[in-house]
């Protein structure tokens, strides 16, 4: 079959199964609904109420002992156990060790954080779309090791990503006294573990457990769950995908002919855009950030991002991480912030950010013709200087009217 056949038999498939789908139901999710399925704080509390012993869903901890089942499995490669007590740990979300120190080495917010009675604790890092701290799994480590706390860090990311080296790197001093930058190392310091495997194979755990006790209020949030984690992490296999993947089995050479085409494409508009939004903002590697001015005697700056996930372009701009929004003096300038239309932050690190519309999703039928399309780049790239310069000038007056 030649390539303008292989395509004439997807898109049959493709009308077909949409047809079907549309009146069975099949695309009806509750996440989807309400849209949380890139929301790091959502996926927080949802882990953190089955992994929390003393949750309303009354099952004690069986949910964390099977959490542990799948994580020790991992470790055994790694000749470690997790000697967490599951009965007797609490759970918090978002735990508060501290400010961040100006050297990045302490403080911040954990955002799973469990602790048995004998001081045994596990640290999961949640990462989605959110980009690494500066010294983030850093301040972690010493925050254990400061209250001799027997800590294993688990950093979970959708396909097994590891954390970026501003996350993990810190100075230290040699054997010849000179300060260099070290970093913490996987598998010693940290664990990387992902939604695609090991979320997964522990909910599919949880489901068959409750399926067994007829907990079937729990498991229809699960099961929605589950299926939003298939989706964003290409688990999701359905009548479509079994059609278009024996379509590419019965014709390989068209189909890798048109899947590296697409991928090029993807690559080269994507690294268009990037390279003119660095050159726009005067951009370093994928991040420019500006001082705005002192809001009593804290520092505001503004930070501009620019970063691609799952081959998709994504733009935010936010308040600085650092400053921590419920300290009394900050209030005002917080509600300020969002009342200029920036979005609640995905984790409690922001006052608000804001995603401009520069081809978010590539569910967009245009999607590769906009991103491919030097015009439409630079149209884009002007809308979104113009709202920049437009909130830049906004934060600046009210700093400086403020009393």
């Amino acid at each position: 079959m030649n390539t303008e056949k292989l395509l004439i038999e997807i898109q049959k498939a493709e009308k077909d199964y949409k047809e079907k789908s549309a009146t069975n139901g099949s695309n009806f999710n509750l996440f989807w609904i309400l849209g949380n399925e890139q929301n790091e704080i959502h996926h927080s509390a949802i882990i953190g109420t089955l992994l929390n012993p003393k949750d309303s869903h009354g099952q004690n901890d069986v949910y964390l002992k099977f959490f542990i089942e799948v994580i020790q499995d991992a470790f055994l490669n790694v000749g470690k156990t997790i000697p967490l007590n599951t009965q007797t740990s609490t759970l918090e979300i978002e735990k508060s060790i501290g400010p961040i120190s100006n050297d990045y080495l302490q403080g911040g917010r954990i955002d799973l954080y469990l602790e048995d009675d004998t001081q045994n604790v596990l640290i999961i890092e949640n990462k989605i779309f959110a980009q690494d701290q500066i010294g983030q799994l850093v301040r972690y480590n010493n925050y254990a090791k400061n209250y001799k706390k027997r800590a294993i860090i688990l950093y979970l990311s959708p396909f097994g990503q590891p954390p970026n080296t501003v996350s993990i790197e810190f100075p230290s001093i040699n054997e010849s006294g000179v300060n260099v930058n070290d970093e913490l190392k996987a598998n010693e310091h940290f664990h990387i573990i992902s939604y695609k495997i090991e979320i997964i194979e522990w909910l599919e755990k949880c489901i068959e457990y409750n399926n067994k006790q007829d907990l079937q209020k729990i498991n229809a949030l699960l099961i929605h769950y589950k299926e939003m984690i298939d989706y964003l992490t290409g688990n999701r296999t359905n009548k479509l995908t079994m059609d278009i993947e024996k379509q590419i089995l019965e014709n390989t050479d068209s189909s890798k002919l048109l899947a590296e085409t697409y991928y090029k494409m993807l690559v080269t508009g994507i690294k268009a855009l990037k390279n003119e939004l660095s050159t726009e903002f005067d951009c370093r590697d994928y991040i420019y950030q500006m001082e705005l001015g002192r809001f009593n005697e804290y520092s505001i700056r503004l930070y501009i991002e620019f970063y691609t996930y799952e081959d998709k372009p994504y733009f935010s701009i936010h308040t600085d991480k650092d400053v921590d929004a419920k300290i009394e003096p900050l209030a005002d300038l917080a509600s300020f912030l969002l009342s200029l239309n920036l979005e609640k932050g995905n984790n409690l690190h922001d006052f608000g950010f804001k995603y401009f519309e520069i081809l978010k999703s590539n569910s967009d039928n245009n999607y590769l013709i906009k991103l491919n399309d030097k015009e439409y780049r630079k149209e884009l790239i002007a809308s979104v200087k113009k709202e920049i310069d437009s909130i830049k000038s906004d934060i600046k007056k009210f700093i400086s009217e403020y009393k």
